[in-house]
């Protein structure tokens, strides 16, 4: 009797402790890091993977990159306070945020060169700059939202068109190649 006690107390133990290291598929090992070993501050508003697991996020200091060793940071002038972020392939890695949005290509140095597709640089008596705090594909045209338009970017004209709201657009979702945008109205 002892024995069996012992045994289920053992089995019960290492259970326990070992617990989190799981061999089953697709169980995620969880890391945390600090602002020391990431070099940046750790408010993140949208993450974006690619094929590769490469993870980008959109932050208040600029695009920050994780390959699952290094931590990368990229700024680019003003459009460095970033809200959303859209990995579409190795030449298009869509930002936006304060002001304004573009996309981030990869060079054959294996670092990311910008290119804004529009700014509105802050003057100073200007009310607030429009905040693009999502970012969808739809039909090959990559839309930005703020709260009072839309902005519709299409890489084969690199042209944009601009729809606006009737009062404030609260949300804008994609399904089936298809938008669909809540208007507070």
């Amino acid at each position: 009797m002892f024995r069996k006690l012992l045994f289920v107390f053992f089995i019960s133990f290492v259970t326990n402790i070992y617990g989190q290291f799981s061999s089953t598929p697709g169980t995620p090992f969880i890391k945390n890091f600090t602002e020391e070993e990431v070099g940046s501050n750790l408010t993140v508003f949208d993450i974006s993977q690619n094929k590769n697991g490469e993870i980008f996020f959109a932050t208040p200091n600029g695009l920050l990159e994780f390959d699952g060793v290094r931590w990368k940071n990229y700024t680019y002038k003003l459009e460095s306070d970033l809200r959303s972020v859209f990995y579409k392939d190795d030449a298009h890695l869509y930002t936006s945020g304060h002001g304004g949005f573009g996309y981030w290509s990869k060079n054959n140095k294996g670092t990311f060169d910008y290119t804004s597709l529009y700014f509105k640089k802050p003057e100073k008596n200007d009310a607030l700059l429009p905040v693009f705090f999502k970012i969808k594909e739809i039909q090959g045209k990559i839309l930005f939202q703020t709260f009072q338009q839309i902005y519709i970017y299409d890489p084969a004209t690199e042209v944009i068109e601009i729809v606006n709201a009737l009062s404030g657009f609260n949300e804008l979702f994609s399904s089936k190649g298809s938008a669909f945008i809540q208007d507070k109205k």
